[in-house]
C-alpha cells in the first residue's frame, strides 16, 4: 500500500494551484475576522474532495486496469483511498491550526471553545459524509456518470436534512440549541457520539466500495 500512497502523493502535486487557492482564501477569511474553526472546516471539506481527483486520475486511459495488474489487490486499493482521505482531513486540521496561529499574531481573534468544538466536529462529519458518498459513487460509475449520481446523492441528503428540521420544528424542538446544550453539559459525550457516527459512515462506505471493486469489470 506504500506504493499506492506514493503514487497519490505525486498525483496531488498536480493540485498545487488548487491547494494554493485554498490557503489564500483561508488566510483571507482569517484576516477578515472569521472564526478560526470555520476556516479549518473549510480547508478540511475542500481537501477531502481531493481523494476523488486521485481516483479520476487513476481511471484515465485504463490506468486503473493496468494498476491492478501490478501486485496490488482491489482491497488494498480501496483501503488506501480511505486512508488517504483521513490523512488529508488530519492534514487540513493541522494546516488550518497553523495558519490560525500565524494570523492571530497579526490580528488576534477571540472565539468560544464550545462553538469551536461544534463547528469542527460538524466539519469532520461533513468531510466524512462527502468521502463516504463520493468514493463508492466514483468507483461505481466512473468520472462521467458519477457527476449525475453525486448530484442525486447530494439532493437526497439535503432533502433528508430538510425533513429532519421540519419534523423538529413541528415538535417545537430547537436542534441547534439542543446541540449547544449537549456540548455544554457533556463535551466528551458529544465528541464521542460524533466520532462514532463518523466511524460508522466510513465503515459502511468502505464495505460498499470494497464490494464495488470486487465486482468491477475492466
Amino acid at each position: 500500500m506504500k506504493g499506492l500512497w506514493l503514487k497519490d502523493m505525486k498525483l496531488l502535486k498536480n493540485q498545487k494551484s488548487f491547494l494554493a487557492v485554498i490557503a489564500a482564501i483561508s488566510i483571507g477569511f482569517l484576516l477578515s475576522g472569521q472564526n478560526p474553526s470555520s476556516v479549518v472546516s473549510y480547508m478540511m471539506v475542500m481537501c477531502s474532495i481531493l481523494v476523488i481527483s486521485t481516483i479520476a486520475y487513476d481511471e484515465q486511459n485504463n490506468g486503473l486496469a493496468f494498476l491492478l495488474v501490478l501486485p496490488v489487490s482491489r482491497k488494498q486499493y480501496v483501503r488506501e483511498k480511505y486512508a488517504l482521505g483521513i490523512g488529508l482531513m488530519l492534514a487540513a486540521i493541522v494546516a488550518g491550526e497553523i495558519l490560525s496561529v500565524l494570523v492571530s499574531l497579526i490580528k488576534p481573534s477571540v472565539y468560544e471553545k464550545e462553538g469551536w468544538i461544534v463547528v469542527l466536529l460538524a466539519s469532520v462529519l461533513m468531510a466524512v459524509l462527502i468521502q463516504s458518498v463520493t468514493i463508492p459513487i466514483q468507483l461505481k460509475f466512473g468520472a462521467e456518470k458519477s457527476r449525475i449520481a453525486m448530484l442525486v446523492a447530494i439532493g437526497c441528503v439535503a432533502l433528508a436534512a430538510y425533513f429532519v428540521v421540519k419534523i423538529a420544528d413541528s415538535r417545537h424542538m430547537d436542534v441547534g440549541m439542543g446541540i449547544v446544550q449537549l456540548v455544554q453539559n457533556d463535551r466528551i459525550l458529544f465528541v464521542g457520539c460524533g466520532l462514532i457516527v463518523a466511524a460508522l459512515l466510513m465503515g459502511v462506505s468502505y464495505a460498499a466500495s470494497l464490494q464495488i471493486m470486487k465486482k468491477k469489470q475492466f
